[in-house]
């Protein structure tokens, strides 16, 4: 006997299942149909071996192989998969589910029959395939457990109601005048299934009519047919990309600095070389924009396929499928495509490789940039990481740089102590009316949503708080309510103050997009103000298509494509980006005023950064006059003081949560975590905390957390081992390589 460890989609760890007896196993890698729970699901073979004695009366038999001869991901996947929710002590499933894009919760067709006649299904010969949908669970397991069945599973194909013809030829139809335009009609539809009556009606060029008369005699009928390939379309081929200037080295490097564009430009070689030789590069994007600018300027320059979330189940099936047969060819990506199998694999390629975007917030928490480095170092593929500049973790990482001169802006630094006016100063005003008076474009970043991040009382001070979090709620000017950016509590705005009663209730002094976007309207009257957040996704089309005016955006405005007429880019809350309990929130603004430039196709955009610390080290970067040298001591100091307190790149970290509903409960199960890890074995430098949350209440439970600081990822994993899954009415995540708010001060 046999024993198959398969992993399901869900948050559970491999369960084991007998091979049938008498059938072969098929690969490790491989999609199986389990009996589960009732249903039959899709899992993942994750390993073989040869099964106890005893496990022939504890354990189900799996139904089947859904890919009996070819792993359906990458051949490294499976080890990847098991290595990462070990790693992050969370269920493998989970990986499994955040990785695997929908391609494990497709329908099956679930036949079976049976070894001979059985009461448990009168009038049923043996030998005959029959759909099990139409069993009870109970008669369906009695008959497994009886041994009287055979079961066979295959993934349902997708159908579409199409009209079919139902003859081979139009003979029959008539040869008169009166039936012409149905014999016309009819050739048509013999090429191939119609949508529709009308659709057959305009593509032959005869009335709805004709079409129904051949229908009504029976020379054709609706059909459930399988559906046709969804290709998906690549976007329209970009202007060529310039010429590279550097040497690519042949191992594994890493590329910063240009913008992407140019960047891109430096790897179109090694693409082209890889593809050439029938290999196939996988390269890996954070967001949609830019896989959609990358694609148009690789469209024509390699052979290419694109993968995604933003695809039809349908067109990643597609995908899936060509990747997996076409060898020379670009696998380009969002996180989605990092298991896909590719039947030559080249070289692991990450673009925006620091990017915050690339942290799943949920479920398996991973950094992706992390994972494809695994991945490559498994399957002994080339990693390439490339971004804007080299942050600390990139410079430790031991691989060759290629340096490209910085992106070119004109920076200028306002102060806002003493500043006149507010939300916008006196240069940031002199200049948009400098835009409309020249008919530009100007790009306004605020550093969040709504009018304003409170409201509060003037005269005992107390803002309006969320009922659910430890928040203050934000203020909506446009639709007068305060809401919760957290847990999304909405209420009207109170006639008074909740702590004194009185009436004196006004914003903050913490300007969001409504606010910036009712000032700019105030001071460019007749001029377009648009405004871009997550409360108003519509893309500017108006500023796309080149029109002059003001766009004011969170930080979703780098998910927009580049504007063609930007001659401002204002960063209008500096130090809200830097204040930040993150000891990278240095390091993520410095990259975002890097990769500012992005937002315009202009070479040298004006950027106006306002602030109350002028002397940030992040701005003294910027105005330097050799920022290059300026940046490279910035990453030194960076890595001095990240080796003076174990953060990374010379440690690891992981945050662990705990949270619960009474407030005290969570306290004391942080605090009996401590003692445990304490007692385990680590040191006291190796657990910071516990603390409350960064939000030390979110959606009505109470958090508490710990940080583990550890030298590497072996002794992590041993610290880890010691948290436990969870406790009655208290919730513990683990967040490996965590990033964002919450985090130490560097």
């Amino acid at each position: 006997m046999l024993a198959a460890e398969v992993l399901l989609p869900l948050p559970l760890p491999p369960f084991s299942f007998l091979v049938p007896h008498g059938t072969e196993p098929g690969p490790v890698g491989g999609r199986v149909a389990v009996p589960w729970q009732g249903s039959v699901r899709i899992g993942l073979c994750t390993g073989i071996s040869p099964a106890r004695l005893d496990d022939g009366l504890k354990l189900r038999e799996l139904i089947c192989w859904l890919d009996p001869e070819q792993p359906f991901f990458a051949a490294e996947a499976v080890p990847l998969l098991l290595e990462l929710a070990t790693a992050g002590k969370i269920p493998a499933g989970t990986v499994l589910a955040g990785l695997a894009a929908g391609a494990l919760q497709r329908e099956l067709d679930h036949e079976l029959s049976l070894h001979e006649p059985s009461a448990l299904l009168p009038g049923v010969d043996a030998g005959v395939w029959l759909d099990a949908a139409g069993l009870e669970t109970e008669q369906l397991e009695q008959l497994r457990s009886d041994g009287l069945i055979s079961e066979r599973a295959s993934v349902r194909p997708r159908l579409v109601r199409r009209l079919a013809a139902t003859v081979s030829d139009t003979a029959g139809v008539g040869d008169g005048a009166r039936t012409a335009n149905q014999v016309t009609a009819l050739a048509h539809l013999l090429a191939g299934p119609a949508d529709s009556a009308a659709a057959l009606a305009r593509a032959s060029g005869v009335p709805v009519s004709a079409v129904r008369a051949l229908i009504k005699k029976g020379f054709a009928e609706y059909r459930d047919l399988e559906a046709p390939p969804a290709v998906p379309e690549l976007p329209a081929a970009a202007e060529p990309l310039p010429a590279p200037v550097l040497d690519v080295p042949a191992g594994p490097f890493q590329l910063t600095g240009g913008r992407r564009r140019i960047r891109l430009a430096e790897l179109l070689p090694l693409l082209r070389a890889e593809t050439g030789a029938g290999l196939n590069p996988l390269v890996l994007v954070p967001e949609q924009v830019v896989l959609t600018e990358t694609a148009a300027l690789l469209a024509g320059a390699v052979p290419l396929l694109t993968f995604s979330g933003d695809l039809s189940d349908d067109e990643r099936d597609w995908v899936r499928d060509s990747a997996a047969e076409t060898p020379g060819t670009v696998l380009l990506g969002t996180y989605p495509a990092l298991l896909l199998r590719q039947p030559a694999p080249g070289s692991v390629i990450v673009l925006e490789a620091e990017s915050d975007s690339w942290k799943q917030l949920s479920g398996a928490r991973l950094f992706i940039p992390r994972a494809a480095e695994r991945l490559a170092e498994l399957a002994e593929r080339r990693f390439v990481a490339a971004d804007v500049f080299e942050t600390a973790e990139l410079a430790a990482s031991g691989r060759p740089g290629l340096q490209l001169p910085l992106p070119e802006q004109r920076l200028h630094v306002t102060d806002l102590n003493g500043a006149s006016s507010w939300p916008l100063d006196a240069d940031l005003i002199r200049v948009l009316r400098q835009v409309r008076e020249r008919d530009r474009q100007a790009v306004i970043l605020a550093s969040r949503r709504g009018f304003s991040g409170a409201l509060a009382c003037l005269d005992c001070g107390e803002t309006v708080g969320c009922p659910n979090c430890d928040l203050p709620l934000r203020y909506h000017q446009t639709e007068n309510r305060l809401r919760c950016h957290q847990c999304h509590h909405s209420e009207a705005v109170p006639g008074a103050c909740p702590g004194c009663g009185e009436h004196a209730l006004e914003p903050r002094r913490t300007a969001g997009t409504e606010w910036l976007q009712e000032r700019i309207i105030k001071l460019l009257p007749d001029f377009p103000v648009h405004r871009f957040d997550a409360d108003s996704r519509e893309q500017p089309a108006e500023l796309l298509r080149g029109e002059p005016g003001v766009l004011v955006a969170t930080v979703a405005a780098t998910r927009l494509p580049p504007l063609p007429a930007v001659s401002l880019i204002a960063v209008t809350m500096f130090d809200g980006h830097v204040s930040m309990g993150d000891f990278r929130a240095g390091e993520n603004m410095l990259r975002l005023l890097l990769a500012l430039p992005e937002l315009t196709e202009q070479e040298r955009p004006l950027v106006i950064v306002q602030t109350f610390r002028p002397d940030d080290p992040v701005l003294e970067v910027l105005r330097s006059s050799d920022r290059q040298g300026a940046l490279e001591r910035f990453t030194a100091r960076t890595l001095e003081r990240r080796e003076a307190f174990g953060y990374p790149p010379a440690g690891r970290l992981a945050r662990v949560e705990l949270s619960a509903r009474d407030r005290l409960a969570a306290r004391r199960a942080a605090e009996r975590l401590r003692g445990t890890l304490l007692t385990a074995g680590a040191a006291p430098e190796e657990v910071l905390g516990p603390v409350p949350g960064g939000v030390a209440r979110v959606r009505g439970r109470y958090v508490w957390q710990l940080l583990l600081r550890a030298a590497g990822a072996d002794r992590l994993e041993v610290l880890l081992d010691s948290v436990p899954s969870g406790s009655s009415g208290v919730r513990v995540t683990v967040d490996v390589d965590p990033r964002g708010a919450g985090l130490l001060p560097d």
